[in-house]
């Protein structure tokens, strides 16, 4: 999935001003412990399941609604992993920090 409506419409409001949104990704497994990953439609590149928390969610919601719309996959979270700082050039011309 895309850029959600809501963060689409920020980015209009401030232009390629650095936006600071917060994000989850997702380590699914399976029994024989490989993890999932997703290409990445905009350029074919690999990463883990995850996106931008909406307004209002918390995180573990936004974790096992990620899986649920990238890979139909319904999760059952063990924990956290890390918490991360960085930067994400996710639309052209503009910084986001994750």
């Amino acid at each position: 999935m895309g850029m959600s409506p809501y963060y689409a419409r920020l980015r209009v409001a401030v232009g390629n001003e650095v936006l600071h949104i917060p994000s989850v990704s997702v380590l699914i497994w399976d029994d024989d412990q490989r993890v999932l990953l997703v290409r990445h439609y905009d350029g074919g590149s690999w990463g883990l399941v995850g996106g931008a928390i909406e307004p209002g969610e918390f995180p573990p919601d936004a974790a096992r609604r990620e899986a649920l719309e990238e890979v139909s996959v319904k999760v059952q979270l063990t924990g956290l992993v890390d918490a991360l700082r960085g930067q994400w050039a996710g639309v052209p011309g503009a910084i986001c920090q994750r």
